[in-house]
């Protein structure tokens, strides 16, 4: 710590209560002076040591012109120093930002525009711009969002959906994969806003001569896209009616999709095929925003 003085003062023994009176008569006296700088030293005795509290604000050194200040903990070689010289703030230990439950936002910038690194604490996930590279074996990394794809299939029959106009949120029920972890719940969630190309294949059974109308609708925040169709006269031989289509999508960050069954006109006895090979929901991103 650096006052400007005219002359240094060291306080060998804080122990005793004329040296620390002395202190403080000198501290005050330091700080009438200002016509050159010198150093200011305390030096405490054996197994005593006396506190310092500022109750203001504290400065070292000028814009242009600063010091080093260095902290210790109590582990051998845990220090928090700034290093004027090198414009940084070495930390040899732990960093803890907020606390469990009531984080902070941490961000790091590179030397290239508009590449960072952000903890984002009210999304509670880490957004990275720029390249991720890993060496060794990496634990429940995510992978960036700038490749999110996902496959998922209705893997067992489920029977009495709809036929009298229920609308049947198709249950995808297991994952082939799920690029980025944005599938969930028979939903795709959009982690990043852009043009991303979306296909399903749904095939049923159970369609009678009366139902005259149905429709398989890929429902998403920003867009419903329906095929209408006649399920009738669209049985295939072993009974089984299939639509397969696919189309291309802008989602907005947070938007999701879901696709729909509903088949009009009759009883409830249309059941949804499942298996790979009969229903499946496909997607992935073919171009950010």
């Amino acid at each position: 710590m650096a006052w400007t003085a005219s002359l240094d003062v060291s306080v060998g023994d804080a122990t005793k209560e004329t040296d620390y009176d002395q202190l403080v008569a000198n501290v005050e006296y330091l700080q009438t002076l200002a016509d050159a700088e010198h150093n200011f030293h305390i030096s405490s005795g054996t197994g005593y040591h006396k506190a310092m509290t500022v109750a203001g604000t504290m400065t070292v050194g000028v814009n242009d012109a600063g010091y080093d200040v260095k902290f210790y903990g109590d582990t051998a070689d845990k220090s928090m120093l700034w290093d004027t010289s090198a414009d940084e703030l070495v930390v040899i230990g732990e960093v803890t930002v907020g606390v469990n439950d009531a984080g902070h936002d941490v961000k790091f910038f590179g030397d290239t525009a508009d590449k960072s690194m952000l903890w984002d604490a009210s999304a509670d996930k880490l957004m990275i711009e720029g390249n991720v590279e890993v060496t060794g074996t990496a634990t429940g990394f995510s992978t960036p969002t700038d490749n999110p794809s996902f496959s998922v299939w209705h893997s067992a029959s489920a029977t009495n959906v709809t036929g009298d106009g229920t609308a049947y949120t198709i249950v995808w029920g297991t994952e082939r994969w799920d690029v980025g972890g944005n599938f969930a719940s028979n939903t795709f969630t959009a982690p990043v806003a852009g043009y991303y190309y979306l296909m399903w294949m749904v095939s049923f059974t159970g369609v009678t001569s009366g139902m005259t109308s149905a429709r398989i609708k890929m429902n998403t925040s920003n867009l419903a896209l329906e095929d209408r169709f006649h399920p009738y006269n669209l049985l295939e031989n072993n009974g089984l009616t299939r639509r397969v289509m696919s189309s291309q999508f802008f989602m907005d960050e947070g938007d999701t999709c879901d696709v729909i069954l509903e088949v009009n006109a009759g009883a409830k006895v249309v059941d949804m095929q499942g298996s790979v090979v009969n229903s499946t929901f496909t997607g992935f991103l073919q171009q950010k925003a």
